[in-house]
């Protein structure tokens, strides 16, 4: 569906989206720290929505989640990371995509389900998950100090996130799973084949060790006598025409 979808409409993607969005955030903490008050214009309102201000449905992801310069500095270079790793995976097409229905589905999330995301933090953390998916041993330097893996970052917020969906009612439950909506379809589907490989191999292994010949079986057995190896390492087997074992002392003569 992706493909045949970039193949008729490909031409129309914006390259370097989320970098563009990174750019953004960093002018929208400068119009804070010059004029307090600005991001008011900016959150995301279902009643400002319905009343007719429908650039916040987009326009609350460009909020700053701080007026911390330091902390400013690196989340726009940890989206500047993420923008260019899953463009380099999924090509500008697919990246505007993804972008586009993680916009969208937090705002759908707060329009219809009450779970307004001021920061767009649902959002940052979809693109986060798919970095981590296709990056998991990638180093960040957190605080530009401590190098962790990115794929432990991500499951510890999947935890947060987690706890989240499980202690919030029905209504949170819908917002944060349309919230997550790009990474759910653009990544369930590998998560569940993948599931089902596991299984199949687990299932072949239980299989196998289940025929498996105990160590203490042993390997030969004379059809005349009952010795086997244990009994006398120097023993030797043979088949014979009847298709039986014997040991070398009572091989039938031809």
């Amino acid at each position: 569906m992706l493909d045949w979808l970039e193949a008729r409409l490909g031409r129309f993607a914006i390259p370097h989206a989320i970098r563009g969005i990174a750019l953004l955030y960093a002018v929208c903490f400068v119009m804070e720290a010059l004029k307090p008050g600005f991001v008011g214009m900016l959150t995301l309102e279902p009643d400002l929505v319905r009343g007719g201000q429908f650039w916040r449905l987009f326009s609350y992801a460009l909020i700053p989640s701080t007026l911390s310069p330091i902390w400013i500095l690196f989340v726009v270079m940890i989206m500047w990371l993420i923008g260019a790793g899953i463009e380099e995976a999924f090509g500008p097409f697919k990246t505007n995509l993804y972008l586009l229905i993680g916009i969208l589905g937090t705002a759908a999330g707060a329009m219809f389900f009450g779970l307004p995301d001021i920061s767009g933090q649902y959002l940052y953390l979809s693109l986060f998950f798919a970095f981590a998916t296709l990056y998991p041993e990638y180093e960040i330097l957190v605080f530009f100090i401590l190098p962790v893996r990115v794929k432990w970052l991500a499951l510890i917020s999947a935890v947060l996130v987690g706890l989240a969906f499980i202690s919030g009612g029905a209504a949170a439950k819908l917002a944060i799973a349309c919230a997550l909506a790009n990474y759910i379809l653009f990544f369930g589907p590998t998560a569940a084949r993948t599931a089902v490989a596991l299984a199949q191999v687990r299932a072949r292994r239980a299989q196998f060790e289940s025929h498996k010949i105990p160590e203490d079986e042993p390997l030969h057995r004379c059809a005349a006598c009952g010795r086997t190896e244990h009994d006398d390492d120097l023993l030797e087997f043979r088949v014979a025409k009847d298709g039986e074992e014997y040991c070398a002392e009572h091989l039938p003569r031809p």
